[in-house]
């Protein structure tokens, strides 16, 4: 969607042509928080797909494709169903987003120490990918935890 990227064009001062942390975080969160919640659907409706094949034959849904999933859901489990368990998936992507800023930080300080460009840009993607990874290991180990207590009652969660 490049939400992130529209905020930063928006929200950098035009006179320094910087953006302060604050708001780099903010507009990740924003971005972040917006695309996990429009994606949701087609996650719940591949999720519940992926389960409709575990059932048995008599409990099948038997989904033709996404659209179908989502449509079925929603004439028989309402509109709500569509967003079941987006709380912890919109915070993960929230919480990914928003520490996109690191390969910023880390992009300078390495141009600050001299070192060559293109080592500096991969060390800073490299670093940002070890943050993010950091930062969204938690959130999946709870969703994990969730989606097993909760499969018990309800495969399609």
């Amino acid at each position: 969607m490049g939400l992130y990227d529209m905020m930063k064009k928006k929200w950098i001062d035009p006179q320094t042509g910087n953006m302060l942390l604050w708001k780099k975080i903010g507009a990740g969160l924003i971005a972040g928080g917006i695309g996990a919640a429009v994606s949701n659907p087609a996650d719940v409706a591949m999720v519940c797909m992926q389960a409709d094949g575990r059932l048995p034959a008599a409990q099948r849904r038997n989904y033709k494709s996404t659209l179908d999933a989502i449509s079925q859901m929603t004439k028989n489990e309402g509109i709500g169903s569509l967003w079941r368990g987006s709380s912890l998936t919109v915070n993960q992507a929230m919480l990914v987003t928003a520490s996109q800023f690191t390969k910023d930080l880390f992009q300078v300080s390495n141009d600050i120490e001299g070192r060559d460009h293109l080592l500096s840009c991969y060390l800073s993607h490299w670093k940002k990918s070890g943050n993010c990874s950091r930062i969204s290991e938690s959130i999946d180990d709870d969703k994990k935890r969730i989606s097993e207590l909760l499969k018990i009652t309800d495969p399609f969660i």
